[in-house]
């Protein structure tokens, strides 16, 4: 739990609250975040590659929990990273998982030409969690083919997966 020690707050009707010297205010003394604001900010990162070789999803090292602070809270999921395929007319699927489940879903793939192609991928998801418990979010990545292999920060070129979790105040 985050405090602030503050000396006066004024409030938009002109009225202000002394707190002494050295004293906090905090959400057990009845503070409230406004709707729509960001509470507290996680952010997970890897250069970790993931090779996956199946239909089925697999997690990747792309992932970051949070602790809502309260059950109406969202938390804002956004995940950058890149994905592979190497295989005209594959298609890798990526996706957010919260826990086991998927929240979010995309793909990306070539329907023509060859090589191995790296797709930058970018999802995002407004998600309504609804506990105070910590909550894992993971990027998951599957195929179409069974022949191919859908790489996550692959190329050689080292790039970065990143997750990040916002909590909006509801």
């Amino acid at each position: 739990m985050s405090t602030l020690s503050v000396n006066t707050i004024t409030a938009e009707t002109g009225n202000t609250v002394s707190l002494a010297s050295g004293k906090t205010l905090d959400a057990s003394q009845g503070l409230t975040t406004p709707a729509g604001h960001v509470i507290q900010v996680v952010e997970g990162t890897t250069t970790t590659q993931t090779q996956h070789n199946s239909t089925s999803y697999a997690a990747t090292s792309i992932t970051a929990s949070i602790t809502p602070s309260s059950t109406s809270s969202k938390i804002l999921v956004s995940v950058t990273s890149n994905l592979e395929t190497n295989n005209v007319g594959e298609f890798g699927w990526y996706s957010i998982h919260r826990g086991s489940t998927s929240i979010a879903e995309s793909s990306v793939g070539q329907p023509s030409g060859g090589g191995s192609p790296i797709f930058p991928i970018a999802i995002q998801k407004l998600d309504s969690p609804s506990t105070t418990n910590a909550v894992t979010y993971t990027l998951y990545i599957k195929r179409t083919l069974a022949t191919v292999v859908a790489n996550i920060n692959s190329g050689g070129i080292n790039s970065l997966g990143v997750i990040t979790l916002m909590e909006i105040a509801q």
